[in-house]
């Protein structure tokens, strides 16, 4: 949780899906209701990692998980846009003056720091954790994951889940046992 001037922000599952709340003496009110969390599994319990980042009194930077992947959502009062970064993941958001700072990578690339202007909406890759060619030998087999959706078992509401579609080795002349 965030305390923003006289209200708190946090996350809460109260519909169902971890969705961002700010708490003042009103009551709670539900900044941005949508069917879907935002956060991941351990962002809440680890010290200084959260899927959120306040950038003034009536704006907030949060991530979402969707089906099509992660969504950077700025959030206004009583409004929200969708940011668009180059990244499949992100984690570790920063605020700057005029945008944000953050971690992200993909399967096919290994994580970078970014900077992104919330202005102009641009992204700009700062320094790669490692050389990205070092993975090249590898793109042709590495299996890329897709995010699914299934019934769960009684039909009481849908499963989400990662599909990794299994790949062949280049290498036609190993067997497998």
């Amino acid at each position: 949780p965030r305390w923003v001037d006289d209200a708190l922000v946090y996350l809460s599952d109260e519909s169902g899906w971890y969705n961002l709340y700010r708490w003042n003496v009103d009551g709670p009110t539900n900044l941005c209701e949508i069917e879907a969390d935002f956060t991941e599994d351990a962002q809440g319990w680890l010290l200084g990692l959260s899927p959120y980042v306040v950038l003034n009194d009536n704006t907030i930077l949060s991530k979402y998980s969707s089906e099509e992947g992660t969504t950077l959502v700025h959030i206004m009062e009583k409004s929200s846009v969708a940011f668009t970064v180059p990244s499949a993941s992100v984690s570790s958001l920063c605020k700057t003056e005029s945008g944000f700072y953050y971690v992200g990578g993909s399967p096919t690339e290994p994580p970078a720091i970014w900077h992104c202007e919330l202005k102009d909406k641009t992204c700009k890759k700062l320094l790669d954790s490692m050389d990205p060619e070092l993975l090249n030998p590898f793109k042709s087999v590495l299996s890329i994951p897709r995010q699914i959706k299934f019934p769960s078992e009684g039909g009481i509401g849908y499963g989400y889940g990662f599909f990794y579609r299994p790949t062949r080795c280049a290498i036609e002349s190993v067997k497998p046992p």
